[in-house]
């Protein structure tokens, strides 16, 4: 097991992680990077209809071994839709 560091970046905020969690190897390291920002994201507010979250993950020689960024896109509908359910959904423009 090696031990991976999960700094965290958003629009408000930029955390750096000093303890780190022990993961089998980098794929798990990375799959822990997706969760993290998930979870994150789900707390953000959007700044101009958009939110961006950042990982970046290190070993223990502070080697960057893994990056991803989630962006969240937001807008308002101009022409509202309805969803009808039935033998399959579709959208109907009112």
């Amino acid at each position: 097991m090696a031990r991976y560091y999960f700094d965290i970046c958003d629009d408000f905020l930029s955390v750096t992680d000093t303890e780190g969690e022990e993961l089998a190897d980098m794929q798990k390291a990375g799959d822990r990077a997706a969760s993290i920002l998930c979870e994150i994201a789900g707390e953000l507010p959007l700044k101009d209809g958009c939110s961006d979250v950042r990982a970046t993950v290190r070993d223990d020689a502070n080697n960057v071994v893994f990056m991803a960024t989630l962006k969240i896109t937001g807008r308002t509908v101009e022409h509202p839709v309805r969803l009808e359910q039935g033998a399959g959904t579709r959208l109907v423009t009112l």
